[in-house]
């Protein structure tokens, strides 16, 4: 069976980019949407405004191709770690703004249970690409991390507890269905392996059935021509 290192080192997965790009794309607008109503909205939702510049970044990102070009086989790897990383640092800001800043930035509460509209995709992309360790790194850090960061910004032990709930449920989402996901990736990829065994095989048959079939030809026509010139001599 085809190893996830193996398949992480190989080509990408059938679809997975441009998936990839309608995802965060459909993100980026939603997000406009709200960015749209941020300077009349009280209290105002910083981690929409963080969230949509993160993903206009990530989106430019995406479609370059000339920095696909130069990046090669770290292309992806960066894009799963702005996604993964960046939501949960404007979660961080967000919920420092309400907690010491809010009598002057006017911010909005965080709400951790937004994370899980960014961070399960990401999870679904790195099981189909990178297999089981990349997941399980996942799916810790992105369920400890949170708590890390909202200790730094000392949020405060309601916040960190409510990190700390969601985290957990995170990660018991992410490895289920992530393990799901690579299950039937592996699958899928020993049968396009094994697919294109058989296609060389029938290749090598073809080559060898035309080498036969040329070399058979030409012993009948040496035979004819032995019998020609034996019957005019």
């Amino acid at each position: 069976m085809i190893s996830a290192k193996s398949a992480a080192a190989g080509a990408l997965e059938p679809g997975l980019l441009p998936v990839f790009r309608v995802f965060v794309g459909a993100m980026w607008a939603v997000l406009t949407v709200s960015v749209c109503a941020f300077a009349s909205t009280v209290p105002r939702d910083y981690f929409s405004l963080f969230a949509w510049l993160i993903s206009g970044g990530l989106l430019i990102y995406l479609l370059s191709q000339p920095l696909q070009r130069w990046l090669g086989r770290d292309y992806l790897p960066g894009a799963l770690a702005i996604i993964s990383v960046g939501p949960l640092v404007a979660d961080a800001a967000a919920t420092a703004l309400h907690v010491h800043l809010a009598w002057i930035s006017h911010a909005a509460p965080a709400e951790p249970a937004r994370l899980y509209l960014w961070l399960i995709p990401p999870a679904m992309l790195i099981s189909l690409q990178y297999g089981t360790r990349t997941l399980l790194a996942y799916a810790f850090g992105t369920s400890l991390l949170p708590v890390l960061l909202a200790t730094i910004t000392t949020a405060g032990e309601p916040v960190i507890s409510s990190h700390a709930g969601h985290g957990a449920i995170r990660l018991t989402l992410f490895l289920v269905a992530g393990f799901i996901v690579v299950r039937i990736t592996q699958a899928q990829r020993q049968q396009r392996q094994e697919l294109a065994e058989k296609n060389a095989q029938l290749a090598h048959y073809a080559t060898t059935l035309e080498q036969l079939a040329v070399t058979q030809e030409r012993n009948r026509l040496a035979r004819e021509m032995h019998d020609t010139l034996a019957h005019t001599l």
